[in-house]
C-alpha cells in the first residue's frame, strides 16, 4: 500500500507535506516570491524540478492497488494538492517570465483526462489570463482556493463509500494534483502578471 508520495531531487520542501490546504496555499505564495528572485538559469532548473515532480507523482499513483484507510487518504490528498501547487506555480513562472510552455509527462491511460485538463489550464493561463486585471485574477484565485479548502476531507469521505476501488483512489489523487496545479498557475499569474502576492484565504 502507498503510504506517502516520495519525491527526489525537487526543491519545494514543505509544500510536499502540508498540514492543511491553507498552509499549502500560503507556502505557494512563499514559493512564488522565491521564484521571483531567481535568474533565468535557476528558473530553468526549477522547471526541470517541476517536470520531475509531475513524472514521479503519476508513476507512484499508478501503483495504487487498493483504497487506503481514511487517515492515509487525508495525508496523500494533502501531498497531492501541495505537489500540484508547487508544479503549477513553477510552470506558471516559466510561462510568464520565460514564455516557456511546460511539456506534458508520460502517464498511464487512467491519467489521460487529467493530463488533458492540465494542458487546457496551461492554455488558459497562456492566452486568457494575460488580459485580466489584478482584482479579477485575485478573485479567481481566491474562489478556486475556497472551493478546495477541504478537498482532502471530501476525498476521504468519497473513498469511504461502498464499492470504491483502486481506480477511484487513483482518480481522486490525480484530480487533486490537477486542482493544485491549476491553482498554482493562477497564483503565478497574480504574481507575475499583476505584480501582487496572492491574497491569503481567511480561516474558517
Amino acid at each position: 500500500m502507498l503510504h506517502s508520495f516520495q519525491f527526489t531531487d525537487v526543491q519545494v520542501s514543505g509544500l510536499l507535506e502540508p498540514s492543511d490546504p491553507l498552509q499549502a496555499f500560503n507556502q505557494t505564495a512563499d514559493l512564488l516570491e522565491e521564484l521571483q528572485s531567481l535568474g533565468e538559469s535557476q528558473l530553468l532548473l526549477r522547471g526541470d524540478d517541476s517536470y520531475a515532480l509531475r513524472q514521479q507523482f503519476f508513476a507512484q499513483v499508478e501503483d495504487v492497488g487498493e483504497v487506503p484507510p481514511a487517515d492515509l487518504v487525508l495525508t496523500l490528498s494533502l501531498a497531492a494538492l501541495g505537489a500540484g501547487l508547487a508544479s503549477g506555480a513553477t510552470d506558471g513562472a516559466l510561462l510568464y517570465v520565460l514564455q516557456i510552455i511546460p511539456s506534458p509527462v508520460p502517464a498511464a491511460d487512467y491519467a489521460e483526462w487529467t493530463q488533458d485538463a492540465m494542458a487546457q489550464s496551461v492554455q488558459v493561463a497562456h492566452s486568457g489570463w494575460r488580459e485580466l486585471d489584478a482584482d479579477t485574477l485575485q478573485l479567481q484565485a481566491g474562489y478556486g482556493k475556497h472551493l478546495n479548502r477541504s478537498t482532502h476531507v471530501d476525498n476521504a469521505e468519497y473513498l469511504a463509500r461502498s464499492g470504491r476501488g483502486p481506480e477511484h483512489a487513483r482518480k481522486v489523487f490525480t484530480e487533486t494534483f490537477r486542482t493544485g496545479y491549476s491553482l498554482g498557475l493562477i497564483d503565478a499569474a497574480v504574481v507575475f502578471l499583476a505584480g501582487q502576492r496572492p491574497d491569503p484565504l481567511p480561516p474558517g
